[in-house]
């Protein structure tokens, strides 16, 4: 029917335009007696890492491989975990789509695929009212392939796809303002979404006296999205009269891409931090665009997962890994360098997780996975750590996160225990 597009029409304008605007952090304002609050980063990328850069030996002893080098300096600093597994992901060019979830998206009868909530949606339901963004769930600007359904690496309650922020320009805007917007102006735009949500709202509940059992599920997916809608106007309005913060950063250039593009969204990740804009970040990064500024011969993301037996893939491959870990390693710097409200680091209160649902080409066994920083205390890191088990599910590790962040939890996706060798 035409009011069924329509419909589309206003979720789709609602979806992008209701992100919640950033505040004058009172962190900065702090005693600097407080405590600071704890900080979670998912970082990652497509088609997992070469076999060659994977460490040999392991242990707090163990030799980085070339891969890895640009990490030396902060070796001391984080822990790479082997045999953690994903195990029931199904479909190895979907490398993100179930790295923070766990789920069997073919489990529901009758269903193709079907996602469940990830580890970072549900800690930002138990921590995100302390902040103006409940999570940041970034990409690049341009969509990378191998990352498979979704619209970040972040999933809501129901395995719905949570809407990323694409690229360092629209995150800036979320974080500091695009443009000399007043608050009377903030007020009437905020006034507007909601007499749109309204009559959006109308049409769901007429809607749902005409569907079919048939159509039950979409149906349902459609009203959590109201639902979502609703509690970010509500949080949006709690938070209208907060000046947004301040930064001596500028504006990014829309036209970034590559390694610049990383480098300026790892500012801003910081940024956040430090603002307490935010206390919970998802980010997906391009590989492509990274190996396409690299100058590389082959650039495609899909074949350098494939590389075996070809040379210059090969040689993107090693090159392409060598990369992601410089641009780590500037993260860390800027982490570290960055003081808190009691003159530690973010880095100290942080915990920055960068890895993949994929090891190398297929395989969806002993992923990559590297975590560092110190989560506000209680963190010990153990060098090279392999499990016995090749098996030992990833959710394992997202347990023992979710705990170091305050949740009471013992149980998520297909966990079996959590980690204790680093974990106190």
């Amino acid at each position: 029917m035409k009011t069924d597009i329509n419909r589309r029409d206003m979720l789709k304008f609602l979806g992008g335009t209701l992100a919640l605007p950033l505040f004058e952090s009172n962190t900065l304002a702090r005693d600097k007696s407080a405590k600071p609050p704890k900080r979670l980063v998912f970082l990652s990328f497509t088609y997992g890492m070469m076999p060659e850069f994977y460490p040999t030996t392991s242990g707090l002893n163990y030799k980085l491989t070339d891969g890895m080098k640009a990490l030396e300096k902060h070796k001391k600093d984080f822990t790479m975990l082997g045999n953690l597994s994903n195990k029931r992901a199904f479909h190895p060019h979907r490398s993100c789509t179930t790295f923070l979830t766990g789920a069997d998206t073919r489990s529901t009868p009758g269903v193709e695929f079907k996602n469940s909530i990830s580890c970072d949606q549900l800690l930002a339901a138990k921590i995100g009212d302390q902040t103006r963004f409940s999570s940041l769930p970034l990409n690049s600007k341009n969509r990378c392939s191998g990352w498979g359904p979704g619209l970040s690496m972040s999933w809501g309650e129901g395995g719905r796809p949570i809407q990323g922020i694409n690229g360092p320009t629209q995150l800036y805007h979320k974080l500091f303002g695009g443009g000399a917007v007043t608050l009377e102006q903030r007020k009437m735009m905020l006034k507007e979404k909601k007499s749109l949500l309204d009559t959006v709202l109308v049409d769901a509940k007429s809607l749902n006296k005409k569907i079919t059992k048939t159509d039950r599920d979409k149906v349902d997916s459609y009203f959590q999205s109201i639902r979502d809608l609703e509690v970010g106007l509500h949080k949006e309005n709690q938070w209208i009269d907060k000046p947004l913060p301040k930064t001596k950063i500028k504006e990014p250039n829309g036209q970034l891409y590559g390694e610049p593009e990383v480098m300026a969204m790892y500012d801003l990740i910081t940024a956040a931090f430090q603002t307490d804009s935010t206390r919970i970040v998802t980010y997906r990064i391009n590989c492509g665009e990274l190996m396409k500024g690299m100058g590389l011969k082959l650039t495609g993301v899909h074949p350098v997962s494939h590389y075996r037996g070809n040379k210059t893939a090969t040689i993107s491959a090693v090159a392409r890994d060598k990369k992601l870990c410089e641009l780590l390693s500037i993260f860390y710097d800027k982490m570290k360098a960055t003081k808190d409200v009691d003159g530690s680091s973010l880095f100290d209160n942080s915990l920055i997780v960068f890895g993949n649902g994929i090891r190398t080409g297929h395989l969806t066994k002993d992923v990559p996975l590297i975590f560092g920083g110190y989560g506000g205390g209680g963190i010990k890191h153990t060098g090279h750590t392999l499990f016995e088990s090749k098996t030992t599910p990833l959710a394992n590790l997202w347990v023992s996160l979710l705990n170091q962040m305050g949740m009471s939890i013992d149980k998520f996706s297909d966990s079996d225990g959590r980690i204790e060798e680093n974990f106190a």
